[in-house]
């Protein structure tokens, strides 16, 4: 079975976010779309973001993609932290305090995701 070809590049998104809201700093990061269990993720390691297939399509915003590779390139920048008994929280508050002061188009797009997006 040959692999599903992207409807579009995200090259240029994630050149993009790097350059505009972290000063080139994720330059390196690749993607691909994947079958998953979360909408999007990102491995610190291997510097790469996997997006869910179900958004390999043409209909959806490039303003979404956006705010899906900026969400996962603030990962790199701020890290999980541990909640006061000890528990990992991906997104502490400062990180989704980030998000809303500095994430492009981010109310549209999470509201865009919530209504044509079913929960994977």
């Amino acid at each position: 079975m040959q692999p599903q070809l992207p409807y579009r590049s995200l090259n240029e998104v994630v050149q993009k976010a790097s350059a505009q809201f972290f000063r080139h700093a994720f330059d390196d990061i690749t993607w691909c779309f994947a079958i998953q269990r979360m909408l999007a993720c990102i491995s610190p390691a291997s510097r790469r973001i996997q997006i869910h297939n179900i958004l390999n399509a043409t209909d959806v915003p490039e303003d979404v993609f956006v705010t899906i590779v900026f969400h996962e390139m603030l990962h790199l920048e701020i890290p999980p932290g541990r909640t006061p008994n000890g528990k990992l929280n991906i997104h502490p508050p400062e990180f989704w305090e980030a998000e809303r002061l500095r994430s492009p188009n981010y109310d549209a797009s999470w509201e865009w995701l919530r209504m044509n997006v079913p929960v994977p």
